[in-house]
């Protein structure tokens, strides 16, 4: 009874330590091609990508992103992204537009002054920091037997509204679909006016386009990479990363 008693106890807890570990700063990548109008923190002037890793049940993914744009500057933000059909980020700091002490020019810097925040949120979600990430790019993308697809496109509006300078986005999706189960719509989105900001987050596009996908160690989920153009304040385009989260095994429709 004392054994049981005092192993029960010891993994409690060794449990309690696994997330209590130090996370690293991680290491940036340039998943996009070409080059941007604006360079600002890297010499193409494209967002760099800085993967953390899986949560421990494989349904959120942790990331920074170090964002270039020609208002602004260079600029960091910190995502956890879930992969629950519906379910948008589950934490957002930083980036464009983000109040005060939560805009830095770049990750190195965000995560020297936010370190302490970062490390209990990727605790919280129990994340398991891994370099080594599975990035899968292009459009069709086989993993084991199964084949997937993946396309996103949008329509712009003829009507440009009295806010704004460009055509805002009419409609917009991205598709998944799975050899011989079918497809199922990802991300469905429509414009009305009636929304408050002006420059929401799909409002003005220039190009809109799939970059991969990261599937989980078990690769029963995954979040979606987009590459998202938007027209810049001083003209030229500013590319950001967009990710959504999917599930890789149900609900496919034929």
């Amino acid at each position: 009874m004392k054994t049981k008693l005092f192993l029960i106890i010891a993994w409690l807890f060794l449990s309690s330590q696994v997330y209590a570990q130090s996370y690293k700063m991680p290491t940036g990548y340039r998943i996009t091609d070409g080059v941007s109008s604006f360079r600002f923190g890297n010499p193409w002037g494209m967002p760099l990508f800085f993967p953390l890793g899986w949560s421990e049940d494989g349904n959120t993914f942790a990331y920074l992103v170090e964002e270039n744009t020609d208002g602004v500057g260079s600029s960091a933000v910190f995502k956890i992204q879930s992969t629950d059909a519906g379910k948008d980020f589950l934490v957002k700091i930083g980036g464009e537009g983000a109040p005060e002490g939560q805009r830095f020019a770049s990750v190195k810097k965000f995560w020297e002054a936010k370190q302490d925040t970062i490390q209990e949120l990727l605790a919280k979600y129990k994340i398991r920091q891994n370099s080594d990430y599975d990035l899968q790019k292009g459009k069709k993308i086989k993993m084991g037997p199964e084949l997937y697809s993946i396309s996103a496109g949008f329509n712009t509006s003829p009507k440009i509204p009295a806010n704004s300078n460009y055509p805002v986005v009419d409609n917009l999706t991205i598709t998944l679909g799975k050899r011989g189960a079918g497809s199922k719509s990802v991300l469905t989105y429509k414009y009305e006016e009636s929304e408050k900001a002006p420059y929401g987050e799909f409002h003005h596009l220039n190009k809109f386009d799939v970059i991969g996908i990261i599937p989980n160690p078990e690769k029963t989920k995954a979040i979606i990479l987009i590459e998202k153009w938007e027209p810049g304040w001083e003209g030229g385009s500013d590319c950001y990363i967009f990710t959504i989260g999917c599930d890789l095994t149900k609900d496919f429709q034929r």
